[in-house]
């Protein structure tokens, strides 16, 4: 960053943003206002000090801008969930037996089912 950038920073919205929240962070630690004002300058006033702190501030604000995370967020688990329903339809259609596989499971869910009830009734003395 040459100095006539540097200038142009300091002279920006952004550079009294970031002095602002600097100043609010110190009075929240406990300094008082004119401690605070005064470090945050000085930090601030040392190009050295503050350059690689004021680009790393950018760009996150710029990055952060757009508000396209939960977009993209939705979008990637729509993304997978089609694909994974879809390679799960494809995998049953090519078996060639998807309906009487899903009834045949279901069928023996519903034996093992009543084959434990009837142990446990059978255990507990409950059958006449």
């Amino acid at each position: 960053m040459t100095d006539k950038d540097f200038d142009e920073l300091r002279s920006s919205a952004f550079f009294a943003e970031v002095r602002a929240e600097l100043v609010n962070k110190y009075i929240v630690l406990g300094h008082k206002e004119n401690e605070a004002v005064k470090e945050v300058d000085a930090f601030l006033s040392d190009r050295d000090r503050c350059e690689q702190y004021l680009e790393m501030r950018r760009v996150c604000t710029e990055s952060n801008s757009g508000g396209s995370i939960p977009w993209e967020y939705g979008a990637f688990f729509l993304i997978g969930l089609l694909g994974n329903l879809g390679m799960k339809f494809l995998n049953d259609f090519s078996s060639g037996d998807d309906v009487t596989r899903g009834l045949s499971a279901s069928n023996e869910v519903v034996s093992m089912t009543c084959s434990t009830s009837a142990v446990i009734e059978n255990a507990l003395g409950m059958v006449s």
